[in-house]
């Protein structure tokens, strides 16, 4: 780095810099691993989310690299590639929340309105039994 830069920029640059380093290191496993061997121990959905999120990562550094060439992303065909895979992200997420809200009805219990109602009658009737049982019982006396 030039010392004729700002300590802010160098501090921006060093913090830039380390995280690329992580992103480096955390992403290694995974491109140890062609992607057809992670593709085919996933499910549909998820095999569709790896695509989406392997797409908008790729583009997502590219355009994070023209920045730092000084080229300007926003008019580059980078940008469309990032917007025409955002519409793909929103639909997994509203197709997974729509999978988990039928998992969720599922595994909640149900009540059979049918047998509730027989419940409540039986102990409504047997209270109306027991009231005039201890009217009668008061009247005896």
């Amino acid at each position: 780095m030039s010392s004729d830069l700002p300590a802010d920029i160098k501090q921006d640059i060093t913090n830039f810099e380390n995280v690329l380093d992580r992103l480096e290191s955390q992403l290694e496993p995974f491109f140890k691993v062609p992607l057809k061997e992670h593709q085919g121990s996933l499910t549909p959905i998820e095999n569709a989310k790896l695509n989406v999120t392997v797409a908008y990562a790729l583009n997502s550094l590219f355009f994070m690299y023209l920045q730092t060439q000084g080229v300007s992303p926003h008019d580059h065909p980078v940008k469309t590639e990032l917007d025409r895979i955002k519409p793909y992200i929103l639909k997994l997420k509203t197709l997974t929340n729509e999978n988990s809200n039928n998992n969720k009805e599922e595994t909640k219990p149900k009540v059979d309105s049918e047998v509730v109602k027989r419940m409540i009658n039986n102990t409504l009737s047997s209270n109306k039994k027991l009231d005039n049982e201890s009217v009668q019982k008061k009247r005896k006396k």
